[in-house]
């Protein structure tokens, strides 16, 4: 096997709904590492959708259409999902994706479901998507079929509003201390107090909404929109009158509905993303940085970042354009980067990074192994000369269970060492993104979210991690390494540093630029 050719493949794991854990990602990745290092695969990319249906609306699984499109580049020629019904539960979708990738000399293979040559395969493939679609549809349907008895019949159906609760026989009931709470908002609004000064009330009485998190001005729309308090069940396609308990009377309801349609105005949507929100960190006060928005007198919209703790006079950051610090870092992206000419000068930079790593945790595991074999040999052949003492018996028994646990540990790490981090994968990220049209939106955002790890934002810099493979966990503001000031804004510095992985135990290569701004 070891003589047999490595073959370039990716992998593909998904889990269908948001009440699963992502342990189930991780344990596909690694029965599917298992599979490919059997097989002779060398896996460059992994590829994993999170609480998404294999059944509905596949453009939603943003991993699997990336996965797709990247199929193109000719960078892998096989798919690895765990089962077929990971790839997907709906055969239509499926036979056009394959075909798709077939088109593009890829192949699908399965770690868990083996799917033999010829004839047989194409029967056993078939038979293993009809069962899946099958039982996907089943689920689905004989699920609708409940809720839709339970909404006829008034039933508790998985919701509760705020101001009830569900009773004994599956109905509801109300829960007198949060209705109270519903007529003070109804009350406040008919008095002419705005969402603001109701969520302040709120908020000083400390009341939190039904999943404990404070009142928002969208918890208080949701509250007077909602006909629930006058008796109203809502549930899909069904709307019965009377089959709730009431909370308001319908003189209140109206009089807040007319108030409500009178002073609602339709906000316009942002036109564009804040590309770096979720990823910036205050470098001042440590507290989390958002895209804002707001316009001029001239109507004009204008776009900016802010630390949470400026806007609580926390911290004496400034408000920053979004171009100030967008354009400094696409520009380095795109031009120090992702440049051909560059390219494999960073390449060349993390595996000799990698080089440098003289032990993985696994090899150290292996060393400390030897070195309590090696103890286990001299205490037998101390026993077998008639060397024997409790203090003898007593290591000899903490030395074999020593030997028990890493013999454990190293099988645990021989699918996730850091011999999967190779050139081709970190080729894999950096080539498949310099594809794409520098002023299109969709392609800017997916490029920060491949290649962005985390931003400190100062005054007149930023320190930028950037991920040089996939998967990489967030590295926290206190592990940055320590980077020297530019004096300019015409060159940066950098540092190397490892990040966790995501989904299996291995350590990630990351840089570290610090960029004048």
């Amino acid at each position: 096997m070891n003589d047999r050719p490595l073959k370039k493949a990716v992998s593909y794991a998904r889990y269908s709904s948001a009440q699963q854990r992502d342990v189930s990602i991780e344990q596909q990745q690694r029965d599917i590492r298992a599979f490919a290092e059997r097989e002779g695969y060398t896996i460059i990319h992994e590829y994993a959708d999170h609480a998404k249906s294999g059944y509905h609306n596949i453009e939603n699984r943003t991993e699997f259409m990336d996965m797709i499109r990247a199929s193109a580049s000719g960078v892998f020629d096989t798919v690895i999902a765990w089962k077929v019904d990971r790839f997907g539960r709906n055969r239509r979708e499926s036979a056009i994706y394959k075909g798709q990738l077939a088109d593009n000399g890829v192949s699908v293979v399965y770690a868990m479901e083996p799917i033999p040559d010829g004839a047989a395969g194409v029967l056993t493939e078939g038979m293993l998507e009809a069962l899946a679609e099958w039982y996907s549809r089943t689920i689905s349907e004989n699920t609708k079929r409940g809720q839709h008895d339970n909404a006829i019949k008034g039933l508790y159906n998985g919701h509760l509003a705020y101001g009830y609760d569900r009773s004994p026989d599956n109905r509801f009931s109300i829960n007198e201390a949060e209705a109270a709470i519903v007529r003070r908002i109804f009350d406040m609004y008919s008095q002419g107090h705005s969402f603001e000064s109701i969520v302040r009330d709120m908020k000083a009485n400390g009341i939190m909404s039904k999943c404990g998190k404070p009142f928002q001005k969208s918890t208080v729309l949701y509250i007077l929109k909602n006909e629930n308090y006058i008796g109203v069940y809502h549930f899909a396609d069904v709307k019965i009158p009377d089959a709730m308990p009431r909370i308001i009377d319908d003189d209140l309801w109206e009089q807040c509905q007319a108030m409500r349609k009178k002073t609602f105005r339709h906000k316009e949507k942002a036109p564009r993303d804040h590309y770096l929100s979720g990823k910036c960190t205050c470098g001042l006060c440590g507290a989390p940085i958002y895209g804002h928005y707001g316009c001029g007198r001239n109507h004009k919209r204008y776009y900016y970042y802010v630390c949470s703790n400026k806007k609580l006079h926390r911290c004496n950051s400034h408000y920053m354009h979004s171009e100030k610090l967008e354009e400094p870092l696409f520009d380095f992206i795109f031009n120090k980067i992702l440049k051909k000419k560059t390219l494999n000068d960073y390449i060349k930079l993390i595996s000799d990074l990698l080089s440098s790593q003289k032990t993985s945790p696994k090899q150290q595991l292996e060393a400390e192994l030897r070195d309590v074999t090696r103890r286990i040999d001299n205490i037998t052949m101390a026993i077998s000369e008639g060397i024997w003492t409790k203090q003898t018996a007593a290591m000899l028994e903490k030395l074999s269970s020593r030997e028990e646990e890493l013999k454990n540990n190293i099988e645990f790490h021989k699918m996730t060492d850091r011999k999967d981090i190779s050139e081709d994968r970190i080729r894999f990220l950096l080539e498949k993104n310099m594809k794409g049209k520098h002023n299109d939106p969709h392609h800017l955002k997916a490029l920060i979210d491949a290649f962005v790890n985390s931003i400190v934002v100062y005054d007149n810099w930023m320190e930028v991690a950037i991920n040089m493979v996939d998967n990489v966990g967030r590295i926290p503001p206190e592990s940055m390494p320590p980077l020297d000031i530019v004096p300019d804004g015409k060159r940066f510095d950098f540092r190397t540093v490892k990040a966790p992985s995501l989904y299996v135990v291995e350590t990630c290569p990351v840089i570290v630029f610090k960029i004048a701004v």
